[in-house]
């Protein structure tokens, strides 16, 4: 007996769905991965950016890294 031809396309629908969230699943992960490999070292040595951030210090070094930024930007153009 033959299956039913909107079965069978419901069949390669949920498969392609299946293997999309897979995807979506992996490079979810891999994000995580990432963010948690980038915050290990401020946990391990205590260091909150966002309070960093708030004092003059902070904003100076900001500042600086944008126009660092801005300058690698140009030479790269």
């Amino acid at each position: 007996m033959s299956e039913n031809p909107e079965v069978a396309e419901l069949h390669r629908r949920l498969a392609e769905a299946e293997r999309e969230l897979t995807a979506r699943s992996a490079q979810a992960n891999a994000a995580v991965a990432a963010a948690q490999d980038r915050s290990y070292w401020l946990d391990r040595w205590h260091l909150d950016l966002n309070a960093l951030m708030r004092t003059a210090p902070g904003r100076g070094l900001d500042a600086l890294l944008q126009a660092l930024l801005s300058v690698y930007q140009r030479l790269r153009r």
